[in-house]
């Protein structure tokens, strides 16, 4: 996927990042732990405790109420999940178990906690208990994780600095997700498919996009037919976003920038079998999270963003199929009945009893504790009607209990909602809108939902970059198609349909760099790029990187049959079933532990020279090959663990570039040498000790 701008342009920074560069160039006084902490010590809003006290129907006795307030005190538990597009989450999930579970069964673990928490006036008031890591019992296969040590003690605590280094590093590679355990539920009750089109509407930062990803590339069989659209109106964050999903190396996904509400109907013409509707919303649901909201907090914040989130609403049931099959999840980080049931509320009211429906979904996930959504509810005086509780009548037809809340005391999480609409029938509004243009789905907006809305069009503002074009429709197409298929034996229909690269144009100072790369999209990516074309600066990004300029090809010893472009590392498993077997050279083990601890010295451009391998058949077979790009790969194979669970064999590999009779050079990222070195239980520092005392690795 194009991982950032065109060109050599500075990266986007935010206004909290540009204000943070700024504190560091004056000098600042000495911070403490406890100075660090203090605004977070008083967790109080009395006025949104009196309004939660007037939701009667919300709890369930005063009991419940002054559990719930209790725990919204308490800091939030640590979430991850592990990927499956990863090559060996299951492996990594093993390694949890293995290693991790019995660290936090140490006894003295307990008491380093309690003296770590008292440098912490806002956790110094709970009981600190300290469990292993557990998987979250309702999330399928024990890909998530949950952690009940906070936060800060996690990263401070020397006895748990191994794991929080775990987590870090297989973060940075796309082996887990961070991701709070409720922000899990929209993916999974939306019932996403392999083969599905699917829109995320507000997508920033990416977690459920990243777990959507997961969902979609189970069959890679039906990668070519599916495409994931992850939307959102700020475009800084789009780029965030694009940062984040690269680790996933994803053919189907696209990236653009519109304002959710006004996504357009014509661009999409192929409507979405799903659609994830996460809309901006006040967040009071994050309270454990993110103390400040405790002195944001305001009626005003749910009242003055409920009718743009009903507009967002409308939009995704839009651009859902109408044949009864398209799904889409309506969600918030809010507990305010007034961004939650009311909204839905509305979107029912103006869609009609046919246009769309509640789905029932309290038969999936049996083992998560939830509540149902509420039919009664009580909103500030003097609002509007759209903010009421629905009339005897509506609630026969509505069905609002069917709506899900995940209350933060039941099971130890945030607050959250979310609930799953069916698209029935399209209406007459569509219609129109088809006719004569593009415009808000829901007529004009109120005066805060259109100062909310100039804000948006403020953060969409910037340079737009070159569109993706085909590199077949271009005039150099078959000059750059030809010799990619003829040395890597990809057939031409392949390449003229899933390779794509940057436009030039005429006042492109660095055209050239925008064509360093090319990329490898779906068919399904491949026609919303194509539909994008005529909107500049909307699509942000599509595909995953799969060739790259490389300077090797003007190496003397070349082959004149060696293509310009080598294959991208992200690629290699995308493209193995269309590479021909002449460039893939496997090796075992002892070589492949050699050629990753060489990579891994810090220095990954230095020559490795054949003669050292200690694999002959692969050396007598690499010397034999003409120069060029090639891949090197090992399988790990299927090993049972300890609890009889058979682990999948690992396909691992790294791309290299023959540029001599006998060397070669290798272009594998640190990050993800690196976690090849974790899962083969090698390390260079380990290395050179061995060496060091004579016994080489």
């Amino acid at each position: 996927m194009s991982s950032q701008p065109h060109g050599s342009r500075l990266p986007l920074l935010t206004r909290n990042e540009r204000r943070v560069r700024r504190r560091r160039r004056l000098p600042q006084p000495e911070r403490t732990p406890a100075l660090l902490n203090d605004r977070n010590a008083s967790r109080t809003s009395p006025a949104l405790e009196a309004y939660y006290m007037r939701q009667i129907e919300m709890f369930r006795g005063e009991h419940d109420r002054q559990a719930f307030f209790r725990v919204l005190r308490v800091p939030l538990p640590s979430c991850f999940r592990l990927t499956v597009t990863h090559r060996f989450p299951y492996h990594l999930r093993q390694r949890l178990e293995r290693e991790f579970v019995p660290l936090f069964e140490a006894g003295d673990l307990q008491s380093a906690c309690e003296e770590a928490v008292r440098a912490y006036p806002h956790l110094a008031g709970e009981p600190l208990r300290v469990q292993p890591p557990f998987a979250l019992p309702w999330y399928p296969d024990r890909l998530a994780w949950q952690v009940d040590v906070p936060r800060a003690i996690l990263r401070k605590l020397p006895a748990l600095r191994p794991f929080h280094q775990f987590l870090v590093a297989e973060n940075v590679v796309g082996g887990m997700n961070r991701q709070e355990a409720v922000s899990m539920l929209p993916p999974l009750l939306l019932q996403a498919r392999p083969g599905h089109r699917i829109l995320d509407m507000c997508a920033a930062p990416g977690s459920k996009t990243a777990q959507l990803v997961d969902m979609l590339a189970a069959q890679p069989s039906s990668a070519d037919r599916c495409v994931l659209v992850a939307n959102d109106v700020d475009r800084q964050r789009c780029w965030m976003l694009v940062h984040q999903l690269k680790r996933f190396a994803c053919p189907f996904l696209v990236v653009t920038n519109y304002e959710a509400a006004s996504i357009p109907l014509r661009v999409f013409s192929h409507r979405f079998d799903r659609v994830l509707c996460d809309v901006p919303c006040s967040g009071d649901g994050t309270l454990r999270k993110s103390p400040d909201v405790w002195h944001k907090w305001s009626v005003k914040n749910g009242n003055g963003l409920h009718a743009l989130q009903v507009r967002i609403a409308l939009r995704g049931m839009a651009l859902l199929m109408d044949d009864g099959t398209g799904l889409m999840t309506y969600s918030t980080c809010s507990l305010n009945p007034v961004e939650n049931e009311a909204v839905v509320a509305e979107l029912l009211r103006q869609m009609g009893a046919d246009g769309a429906e509640l789905v029932d979904v309290s038969e999936q996930l049996p083992a998560l504790r939830r509540r149902r959504g509420l039919c009664h509810w009580t909103p500030s005086r003097d609002e509007p009607a759209s903010l009421q509780p629905p009339s005897s009548a509506e609630q026969q037809w509505m069905h609002l209990e069917r709506c899900v809340r995940v209350m933060p005391h039941d099971q130890n999480t945030g607050g959250f909602f979310v609930a799953v609409l069916r698209r029935l029938a399209r209406t007459g509004r569509e219609d129109a809108e088809m006719e004569n243009g593009d415009g808000d789905a829901s007529g004009a907006p109120d005066a805060a939902a259109a100062a909310v809305s100039r804000g948006q069009h403020r953060r969409m503002a910037g340079p737009a970059d070159p569109p993706l074009e085909a590199v077949a429709d271009a005039a150099d197409g078959a000059s750059v198609l030809d010799p990619i298929g003829d040395f890597y034996g990809i057939d031409r229909c392949q390449l003229r349909r899933h390779l794509y690269r940057r436009e030039s144009t005429a006042t492109d100072a660095d055209s050239a760099s925008t064509r360093r790369r090319l990329y490898w999209m779906s068919g399904g990516a491949a026609d919303v790029a194509e539909a994008l074309r005529s909107r500049p600066g909307r699509l942000l990004a599509a595909g995953i990187r799969a060739f790259e300029l490389c300077e090797m090809h003007h190496h003397r010893q070349a082959t004149a049959a060696a293509p310009p472009f080598r294959i991208a590392h992200e690629a290699v498993p995308l493209l193995r079933p269309h590479l021909h077997v002449s460039r893939f050279v496997a090796v075992c083990r002892d070589a492949w532990v050699q050629l990753l601890l060489h990579d891994g010295r810090g220095q990954p451009r230095t020559s490795f020279l054949l003669e050292r391998l200690r694999d002959a058949d692969a050396r007598r077979r690499l010397q034999d090959m003409p120069c060029g790009p090639l891949v090197i790969e090992h399988v790990l194979e299927a090993e049972r663990g300890e609890d009889a669970e058979l682990l999948p064999p690992v396909r691992s590999h790294v791309v290299a570039w023959k540029t001599g009779a006998n060397t070669l050079s290798f272009f594998t990222p640190v990050d993800d040498l690196e976690a090849l070195q974790r899962l083969y239980g090698v390390s260079v520092e380990r290395a050179e000790q061995q060496e060091e005392n004579g016994n080489p690795s």
